[in-house]
């Protein structure tokens, strides 16, 4: 039986171009980490972020080594698969992550819109975890890291079929983004 992955939850980031914390900002009540944590539903979850995030279950990013980096210390502390996300995603779909921790492959699992793989709402090995240091101590991202192991890319039609529309791994970096995202899909539910 395949082991159960746990989302991750990247936190760490600067919010330069947000001006504030971005895991801490409201959208329709709730903050975007709220948000994001609700979405995993049953699935168990792990933040990855500096000392100013606050959750329930939370290890602290020391290295600030980027996605890749955070995605390395993931996996070594879950000991398994991972879904990786964004605090920064508060439009995130229960039911995609739920098709991801089902998706029938070994692989990593990545979600691919147009000629874009949408690294941060994709499912990645528990045993990847010296490939993404390694790539994160050379300066790479997650894109890199899924040059470097076997994965499902999963095509629009069928992640369409999950009643996805893109808006799972819609990101909130400004805030126009997230007047972008509040007209586009209305408030998070």
């Amino acid at each position: 039986m395949p082991q159960v992955p746990t989302v991750v939850v990247l936190a760490g980031g600067a919010s330069t171009r947000m001006g504030t914390h971005k895991p801490d900002v409201v959208v329709a009540e709730r903050t975007m980490l709220e948000w994001v944590v609700r979405a995993a539903g049953d699935l168990p979850t792990l933040v990855v972020g500096g000392p100013e995030v606050t959750a329930t279950r939370w290890i602290p990013d020391e290295v600030r080594n980027g996605p890749a980096g955070a995605l390395a210390l993931a996996l070594t502390a879950v000991n398994g698969p991972v879904i990786i996300v964004g605090a920064d995603q508060p439009w995130l779909r229960p039911e995609t992550l739920a098709a991801l921790a089902v998706f029938p492959s070994d692989a990593a699992c990545v979600p691919v819109e147009g000629e874009q793989r949408q690294v941060m709402c994709a499912r990645y090995p528990g045993t990847i975890a010296d490939i993404a240091a390694r790539v994160a101590n050379d300066g790479g991202g997650l894109q890199r890291v899924l040059d470097l192991i076997p994965r499902a890319e999963v095509d629009e039609e069928r992640w369409r079929a999950w009643d996805e529309d893109g808006r799972s791994w819609f990101g909130v970096d400004t805030p126009k983004d997230l007047e972008t995202g509040l007209a586009r899909y209305g408030p998070p539910a």
